[in-house]
């Protein structure tokens, strides 16, 4: 079993991916707007970092952080090496009461407080629930299965968020601008956020970048900078490619299974 559980670490080390060059979002915007728009360059470019930091793949969606999924992946050959151990800790204990095997017993160590010539195991002892789990993943699955069949979307609150945190979401493409105008990013990036972060007053970035000398170079470019449809970078992209090249051939090797769920309803 701990050869099993070597096994299952080497396979999940194996099958680290890279989280790429997403940008802080995750869209790649940044950089499709380096490359003029050209998403060819942008892939390319994802995949050649990749295979220089020496990963074989690069997660498809991810954002600045990885997703705590990898985690899951990489704690997992733990959790089976943990059940290997507390087999061995069983064995020793039925062993012990059996006086066959006892654990090491160390310099300071206390038996039985009131027999001295009892040894009480100090390390073999855990106790694991299985079915329990096992129930909840399925309460769980059914929960988020109720979710996603119900879900409703509103657009024109979602429209509205954007026209309020447009000025945030702005500084990015700002930034890249001047870069590309000659402008030093560090300086661009003091420049568009001093007045926010260090005086605490409300996002006037577009009025400031306006009336400010430092961003002429830019003026020009702002109504474009500044429309909500350049933020998605490969976001739409993106989401095909996800579809057809990972959810897809799992979608296919489940076709029965999908075909005959039923709905999912909640008492509450």
């Amino acid at each position: 079993e701990l050869l099993w559980d070597l096994r299952n670490i080497k396979r999940a080390r194996d099958d680290i991916g890279f989280r790429g060059v997403k940008g802080t979002t995750g869209t790649q915007a940044s950089f499709l707007t380096l490359f003029d728009g050209d998403h060819a360059k942008v892939k390319a470019l994802d995949k050649r970092v990749t295979e220089l930091m020496g990963f074989a793949y690069a997660y498809p969606v991810t954002s600045q952080t990885y997703s705590r999924k990898v985690d899951i992946d990489v704690l997992a050959p733990l959790a089976s090496f943990g059940a290997t151990a507390h087999k061995i800790a069983t064995d020793i204990r039925l062993l012990a009461n059996l006086k066959e095997m006892e654990e090491p017993f160390e310099k300071d160590q206390i038996g039985s407080s009131a027999m001295a010539y009892k040894r009480n195991p100090m390390s073999a002892n855990r106790r694991v629930t299985i079915p329990e789990a096992f129930l909840t993943a399925d309460i769980v699955l059914s929960t988020l299965q109720n979710i996603s069949e119900g879900l409703v979307v509103y657009p024109k609150v979602i429209a509205r968020r954007i026209s309020e945190e447009l000025p945030f979401m702005a500084t990015e493409n700002v930034i890249m601008a001047m870069v590309k105008a000659g402008g030093d990013r560090q300086q661009a990036h003091e420049e568009a956020s001093a007045v926010v972060k260090q005086e605490g007053k409300p996002n006037d970035l577009i009025s400031r970048i306006k009336a400010t000398a430092y961003f002429k170079p830019i003026h020009d470019q702002l109504d474009a900078l500044l429309d909500p449809a350049t933020f998605v970078g490969r976001a739409p992209e993106q989401v095909d490619e996800f579809i057809q090249e990972c959810v897809t051939p799992i979608r296919e090797a489940y076709k029965e299974q999908l075909h005959s769920a039923k709905q999912v309803e909640l008492n509450v």
